[in-house]
């Protein structure tokens, strides 16, 4: 039984990072070339030097907020790990780093919103459609095959 109850929380605590993992090798990427791809974009939307410099000061705090985040949903979700690895496994003990876990995960929706809504600022409606269809079309293209990111940005 105690068998059971270990692969059962080692399963929960697996599900409960796979987000985190799958982020941290998207974010691994796009990290790599981040200039490159904001010269694609300004190009493909046109962009004035002003709004090349209000959407970089935008992207660097959105960065900012959002590794701040990650690193605390990170510290969570290890501290649940090792509490779910305890033989002494108390509900008193995981339910309040479940709750932070959910809240940081909400905080990072809610901050890709802001993100979207900066964005619209900066750029004009025209470009902001443009924008959109380019987002569109790389969500749709990233379940097929190997996502590449900003695959549009390159055509």
């Amino acid at each position: 039984m105690e068998r059971r109850a270990i692969f059962l929380s080692l399963g929960m605590v697996f599900f409960l990072c796979l987000p985190l993992c799958v982020h941290e090798s998207l974010e691994h990427k796009y990290h790599k070339e981040p200039r490159i791809a904001w010269e694609r974009l300004a190009k493909k939307l046109n962009l004035s030097e002003e709004q090349e410099k209000k959407l970089e000061e935008n992207r660097e705090k959105q960065h900012k907020i959002m590794s701040e985040l990650f690193k605390a949903l990170r510290e969570e979700q290890e501290k649940l790990h090792q509490e779910l690895g305890k033989s002494e496994l108390k509900r008193e003990k995981v339910q309040p780093l479940l709750e932070n876990i959910k809240s940081l995960q909400g905080k990072i929706l809610e901050q890709k919103i802001e993100g979207i809504f900066a964005i619209k600022e900066i750029l004009t409606p025209e470009q902001f459609t443009k924008f959109q269809e380019m987002t569109q079309k790389r969500m749709k293209h990233k379940g097929k095959g190997w996502h590449r990111p900003h695959r549009e940005l390159e055509r």
